[in-house]
């Protein structure tokens, strides 16, 4: 169904840039869009999509790690959190267009996985996403988390997604491969006004 609609997904897509030259404040454009970010657990319902979108997506991919439908339901059962994220404003629905993986070790965590469609890119959506998921782990005990930028042909535009979080780089970490850490104890996060965020 995600593939089927692309179509209309575009024409909504003219219908925002056309909307957003109505406005000289960001902000406010981003405000006005009445953005709905639902965050969704994997289920037999999303597998396929989850799956494909680790496939399919290149250019905002942290790592370009690709799984099968086999492989999702194998890290879930080790205890992986897997979080797709689907949304939609008022010129239409873009359906489930990110997803992050991580891999909790009691107090510690890894995010092994963050991508997105380059089709929602441009409303601060995926560090918005990020955030949310960063509080949902501190909220459940974890206190510190490691991540990696793999450098791609096509990844460059993610290269700086980390630092911009507020990550720290690793002191062995080279421009092909960065690590990070962060301290989720120093970690703040307030609900949005620009967005309305839930889970189903």
């Amino acid at each position: 169904s995600e593939d089927l609609s692309k179509t209309q997904q575009y024409k909504d897509n003219a219908e925002r840039a056309h909307f957003k030259q109505g406005f000289t404040n960001y902000e406010d454009y981003l405000g006005s869009l009445d953005m709905e970010l639902t965050i969704e657990n994997l289920s037999d319902f999303n597998i396929t999509r989850f799956a494909q979108m680790t496939q399919k997506t290149n250019q905002f991919n942290l790592t370009t790690k690709r799984y099968t439908e086999t492989d999702l339901s194998s890290m879930a059962a080790d205890g992986s959190l897997l979080y797709g994220l689907r949304v939609k404003d008022k010129f239409g629905d873009n359906g489930l267009t990110g997803l992050i993986i991580i891999n909790k070790h009691g107090k510690n965590a890894i995010i092994d996985s963050i991508l997105l469609s380059c089709r929602i890119l441009g409303k601060n959506i995926e560090t918005e996403f990020v955030r949310y998921i960063l509080s949902k782990l501190k909220d459940i005990g974890v206190n510190h988390i490691s991540a990696t930028y793999i450098k791609t042909l096509k990844n460059a535009q993610v290269a700086d997604f980390y630092d911009k979080l507020g990550f720290e780089v690793e002191e062995d970490s080279t421009d092909e491969n960065k690590k990070y850490n962060l301290n989720l104890s120093s970690f703040t996060y307030a609900l949005s006004t620009i967005y309305k965020i839930s889970e189903s």
